[in-house]
């Protein structure tokens, strides 16, 4: 697109491109694929001028090499520009990437996925991030659990979780006053990152995700033998319509108590069990637990005007999160990381008051990519309740803050809302 000015290329007669594809089980046109069991690959294209050569290229994706051997095989014209081909079967639990190429007129060239769709992953030649179509050899499972996952995550990216995870001190480059968060942009991007991830394959129910993975937990219970992870999904292909979650190993206990909350009208994430199974090791029964962001407050949202016919849906805002700690001291031991009860930072630390805030008071959605919107508003709220002649409480009640009022509270010392690991 060139908004505002003329096209950048202009043909007489576009070129052909795929308009749908689709991947199944030969015998069947089952679109779980089973262990051995050859698919046909079809894909039809909007127009058939200058067009020949469709070919279709795939490998078996190995979590631990790019540099895979690559087949490609010429489809078969089946007529209305329809092409057609067949992938053999492949072992249990392969995940299979494919792709078209043909000549358009120009030489051949990849025609879906198109060049410029986005991917995640290190999954072209060398760790390329090419994009590519994919499909799972699905085994045959019984399970009583929600769903079954199959996750893949390479040798060393693991290494790198769990190096992110167990430095010394954990998420800040010194144990003093001085320290600065091991986050980019006060580390660099080869630097052990605290909430630092690394690409995946996720597959469910026969489809392949590119993810981003990471160890999960607070400062207190992030471990690599715990087994806890957070899982980001791109925004232009979510999963089950969320972009981020959290596999836990927590009991029956926690899913009753987010049942109860939301029961009581409290916005509050679902949870349910699922099988985890992670690269080759047996299948671990996790609990999976929605992220407290927009997703989860749009779902809360419709859900009330629901429950209640005539009403408005209520606008979303922004949940924000306290990272701080527990230390006895403020700025002893974290940087600008500090107590959770928000008091005035120490003047020690490196950063000013607003940088600190909007550190410890993480939007849940947006983290730090608007980190000015996200810490101005709570330090102005919270300046003029300490400034108020009489008990800063009488203030939030005459003035609440537009959004999440328990932290800005929690910032002159009225109690703590329930700890989110993170």
């Amino acid at each position: 697109p060139t908004p505002g000015t003329g096209q950048a290329v202009s043909r007489v007669v576009p070129k052909p491109v795929i308009i749908a594809f689709s991947a199944a089980q030969t015998s069947d046109g089952a679109t779980i694929v089973r262990p051995s069991a050859p698919v046909t690959v079809n894909c039809t294209f909007g127009g058939t001028a200058d067009l020949s050569d469709v070919t279709l290229e795939y490998f078996v994706d190995s979590i631990n090499s790019t540099s895979e051997t690559r087949t490609q095989v010429l489809m078969t014209d089946i007529g209305a520009g329809k092409y057609t081909a067949t992938i053999p079967g492949q072992a249990s639990r392969s995940v299979v990437r494919y792709r078209f190429k043909a000549n358009r007129g120009e030489g051949m060239e990849v025609i879906s996925p198109r060049a410029d769709d986005p991917q995640i992953a290190p999954v072209g030649t060398g760790g390329a991030r090419e994009a590519w179509h994919g499909y799972f050899v699905t085994p045959v499972r019984s399970s009583s659990n929600a769903a079954v996952y199959d996750v893949f995550v390479s040798t060393a990216s693991l290494s790198t979780m769990s190096t992110n995870s167990t430095q010394n001190p954990r998420r800040v480059t010194v144990a003093s006053a001085t320290g600065l968060p091991r986050d980019e942009p006060f580390v660099t991007s080869t630097d052990p990152q605290w909430n630092g991830t690394v690409p995946g394959v996720f597959a469910c129910n026969g489809e392949v995700w590119d993810i981003h993975i990471r160890y999960h937990g607070s400062l207190y219970h992030r471990s690599p033998s715990i087994h806890s992870y957070k899982v980001h999904f791109p925004k232009y292909k979510p999963f089950n319509e969320q972009t981020s979650w959290f596999e836990t190993l927590h009991g029956l206990e926690f899913i009753e108590a987010q049942k109860i909350n939301r029961l009581l009208g409290i916005p509050a994430s679902k949870m349910r069990k699922v099988d985890w199974y992670l690269n080759s090791a047996a299948n671990e029964v996790h609990t999976e637990q929605g992220e407290y962001t927009d997703e989860m407050l749009d779902a809360w949202h419709e859900l009330q005007q629901q429950l209640n016919p005539g009403s408005d849906k209520e606008e979303t805002g922004e949940l924000y999160k306290d990272v701080g700690n527990r230390e006895a001291q403020q700025n002893n031991v974290e940087g600008p990381y500090t107590r959770g009860n928000e008091a005035p930072h120490a003047g020690q630390c490196r950063l000013d008051t607003t940088s600190t805030l909007r550190l410890e008071l993480l939007p849940a959605e947006q983290r730090m990519e608007r980190p000015e919107t996200s810490a101005r508003p709570h330090r102005r709220h919270v300046d003029r309740a300490r400034r108020h002649p009489g008990n800063p409480q009488l203030f939030f009640q005459s003035h609440p803050p537009r959004q999440c009022p328990c932290l800005v509270q929690q910032q002159l010392g009225y109690g703590h809302p329930p700890h989110i690991d993170g």
